[in-house]
């Protein structure tokens, strides 16, 4: 019976091992909240700061989400986060709904300046070109070491458990 099924139906396919190609591949972006605003002036940036709160206990206890504001020369600003993805939003409280309600924002590093000729366009590049981010702490600390004009590097803000927040 199995040979019989096997000539109706083919041979069953083999399931194949994921390739670096297609993990490199379901990792995205989607600047699309911010594109509207920032992609035909190309706005230059002029300052970065590494923004954390307290994650919400039932996603995570204890553990801190940071992103990165960018101010640009006009005055506007975003937030930039990995949470799954890297995503930007226009409204700089924004925290992808892993922030507890009562943990805003505050700020862990900076306000820095921009490194001279750093765009929106250059961080949007930066993202995409980048394939590696495992969470948002990581994200921020890598985005404020890679368009912040100073020599020394800032560290993963991982708080020490049983820290308090501040």
């Amino acid at each position: 019976a199995a040979a019989a099924m096997v000539a109706l139906l083919g041979a069953p396919a083999r399931p194949r091992a994921a390739s670096t190609t297609d993990l490199l591949q379901a990792y995205h972006s989607d600047f699309g909240k911010c594109e509207a605003t920032f992609n035909a002036s190309n706005p230059a940036v002029v300052a970065i700061e590494e923004q954390c709160c307290n994650i919400d206990e039932t996603v995570m206890k204890d553990a801190w989400h940071c992103a990165v504001r960018v101010v640009f020369e006009d005055g506007s600003a975003c937030v930039i986060q990995w949470a799954g993805a890297v995503m930007c939003n226009l409204n700089v409280n924004y925290t992808a709904g892993i922030c507890k309600e009562s943990s805003p924002y505050w700020t862990q590093e900076g306000p820095y300046s921009a490194k001279q000729g750093k765009t929106y366009r250059s961080i949007v590049d930066w993202v995409k070109a980048a394939t590696k981010f495992a969470n948002g702490q990581y994200f921020a600390r890598d985005a404020v070491n890679e368009f912040a004009d100073f020599a020394k590097k800032i560290e993963v803000a991982q708080p020490v458990p049983g820290m308090q927040a501040k």
